[in-house]
Order: C-alpha cells, then structure tokens, then sequence
C-alpha cells in the first residue's frame, strides 16, 4: 500500500491535468488527430479560444501528457511518447485494483 501512495503522489500532476472535462477533450482530439495539431486548430476542435487553449496545453504538458514540435514557424502540440508516464499510469490502474480487492475480498492478496 505504500508503493501504491507513493505512486499516486508521483502521479499527482497526471491526476490535476486529468481531472479538467476541457483537457480531456483536448487529449482525445490529440489523440485522433496523430500528427498533432497547432493551437488554433485544437482550441476549434474544442471550442475554447486560442489562449484558453495555450493555457489548458500547458498544464497537460508540465504533466508530461503532451509533447509539442515545430516545423518551421509552427508548433504542433501532440500525445508525448513518454512511455514512463503511461507505465506509471497503468500501474497504478492495476495497483489500485489489486488494493480495493483486498478491501472488498479479505482473502485476496496484495
């Protein structure tokens, strides 16, 4: 159980950036949308204006969520490939499982 606090503390960032319905939405469209996409072209995806959205990215990027690229002038904002933050997530998907069955089957093992 305390790897698993500690995992959820590491995690926190995730979590806040997460927790927001509009950077959810942010996070599908840049999911659908592979290449990336540049800001204006997310903040009309998701009906936010340009510095709405420049906020918003920033978060999920100081999260580690989001990664962006330029080419030339232009910055597109895309899912970061940061595999250590998605293992961190899953793991913590199946620590918490693992955790709450303890709770609700006093036989299981943790």
């Amino acid at each position: 159980m305390e790897s698993l606090a500690d995992d959820f503390a590491t995690a926190r960032p995730l979590f806040v950036a997460l927790g927001d319905e509009t950077r959810q939405l942010m996070l599908l469209e840049l999911l659908r949308n592979y290449g990336g996409l540049r800001v204006g072209e997310l903040a009309e995806a998701v009906g936010l204006s340009r510095p709405a959205a420049s906020h918003h990215l920033r978060i999920l990027k100081d999260a580690r969520l989001v990664g962006v690229y330029r080419v030339g002038t232009r910055n597109y904002y895309h899912v970061e490939p940061d595999l250590q933050v998605w293992r961190l997530m899953a793991r913590l998907s199946a620590d918490a499982e693992q955790a709450v069955r303890v709770c609700v089957e006093p036989s299981a093992t943790y």
